[in-house]
């Protein structure tokens, strides 16, 4: 027995000094390891292959059920979903997967029933691990499409900041129901901003009605919350309506003067018991204006300005209370830091040339009829800029201030043409109180935007 012992052990230890077949052995302990490997590669390669084309073919399902969604009369008719699992089974031929295919509207972007989502499960064999497993390799993907419609934008209020916060804000018990759309070309987060307890006005959210709120970046939770707006943001595509238009010039040189006339009249009187006529004079100071250059134009008197183009050079066009102001067919062009503001308790009726009347006055460019107020773009802009009117504050025509801040704290009303409001920034606080800036039966026409129809995947 030890001499059996001391062989095996004699044997162990020779063999344990014997390399020559460690190789070998290695080898064939790692060739599971090496095969398996090889082969969940190769699988992997193929899953993720597999994945991709199916992906493709689900995106491609979504985009047209999409696009049919978008044309459809009546999406009850469910072409949408026809055209969506066509256009997959066209894909699916190709690939040729067994699948599960869910095809469905849903609502996206604070709209309703305007995109599709296509999900499909599918299942297939993989080489090596259906050796191993009883089922093929399950592969779940999904995609959703979503349309806008072809859209020309227009706004009554329109600010031209790219990248300001609260480009346009409204505050302070200002009230806004004029139904026509306000727009800020501002990316910033929160571009069109609500300032206030509850928005302006306070409690009640009445106050503000706007139809439709445009942005470049974000808008203030507000008007979704509390008003019937159409919101819209993140728009692409806004822009300036006046920036290619540049404004007319008249050098020649004016002065704002009041002047003082007397006239006689035959009045009758009653002196004791008896009429008697009697002749009086009567004293009356007027400001009548001739279009042309001034350095400011600050009313003093009841102002009356002939048609034409008014140079405001570096001053103010100030309409100040309990003045008349009257003007048809007058442009004013702000230079050099001008500003206007017009304050409440005046008579204000101001009407924008048409065109015949631009071309009496020399200028041929179509596009600036009724523009009422254009601030040449070589000014540096003021933050002056006030509307203070109230229900005798009459402006038809378009207000473009594109280096400036306009600060709405009143009223104005219209007669003949929409009222239009573009400046750099703008603040509507106070009490202001903004109706319909448009007559009946007209719109406004200058675009801020334009859209084309488009399909897009959004996941």
């Amino acid at each position: 027995m030890n001499r059996t012992f001391k062989r095996l052990r004699a044997f162990g230890s020779k063999l344990r000094k014997d390399v020559s077949g460690n190789t070998m052995i290695m080898v064939a302990l790692g060739m599971p390891m090496l095969v398996g490997g090889t082969g969940l590669a190769v699988d992997t390669a193929q899953w993720y292959l597999w994945q991709r084309e199916l992906q493709y073919a689900v995106d491609q399902a979504a985009m047209s059920g999409a696009y049919s969604l978008s044309k459809a009369d009546n999406p009850a008719t469910g072409e949408w979903d026809a055209r969506a699992r066509a256009e997959l089974q066209n894909n699916k031929d190709i690939v040729d997967f067994e699948t599960d295919v869910d095809v469905r509207v849903v609502d996206y972007a604070d709209q309703t029933d305007n995109s599709v989502i296509v999900d499909v499960v599918a299942e297939r064999t993989l080489p090596f691990t259906s050796m191993l497993t009883s089922r093929g390799a399950r592969i779940r993907v999904s995609a959703q499409a979503s349309f806008t419609e072809a859209a020309t934008y227009t706004s009554c209020l329109v600010a031209t900041d790219e990248d300001e916060e609260g480009a346009i804000t409204i505050g302070g018990s200002a009230t806004v129901q004029m139904n026509c759309g306000i727009a800020a070309l501002s990316d910033s987060e929160e571009a069109i901003q609500i300032q206030g307890s509850g928005g302006a006005g306070g409690d009640d959210e009445a106050n503000i009605s706007v139809g439709l709120v445009l942005a470049a970046g974000g808008i203030d939770d507000w008007f979704r919350e509390n008003t019937d707006d159409t919101v819209i943001e993140n728009l692409s595509g806004l822009s300036d309506p006046f920036a290619e238009i540049e404004p007319p010039d008249n050098p020649t040189t004016r002065d704002y003067r009041c002047t003082t006339s007397t006239t006689t009249t035959t009045v009758t009187r009653l002196k004791g018991k008896k009429l008697v006529q009697e002749t009086v004079e009567v004293s009356t100071t007027q400001a009548s204006l001739l279009p042309g250059t001034y350095r400011e134009i600050d009313t003093q008197c009841d102002t009356t300005l002939a048609p034409g183009i008014y140079v405001i050079d570096g001053g103010k066009l100030k309409i100040n209370a309990q003045h008349d102001f009257t003007g048809n067919g007058v442009m004013f062009v702000l230079k050099n830091g001008a500003y206007i503001e017009i304050n409440g308790g005046a008579n204000v009726s101001l009407t924008a040339p048409t065109v015949a009347q631009l071309e009496s006055a020399g200028v041929f460019d179509p596009r600036l009829a009724g523009m009422l107020v254009f601030e040449d773009r070589t000014s540096e802009g003021s933050t002056r800029n006030k509307l203070n009117g109230n229900a005798e504050t009459i402006l038809n025509g378009k207000i473009y201030l594109s280096k400036s801040h306009m600060q709405i704290n009143g009223s104005a009303r219209v007669t003949s043409q929409c009222l239009m409001i573009v400046s750099n920034t703008m603040e509507i606080t106070g009490n202001a109180n903004l109706g319909n800036l448009c007559p009946n039966n007209q719109e406004i026409t200058d675009a801020v935007g334009t859209q084309r129809h488009r399909v897009y995947l959004v996941a």
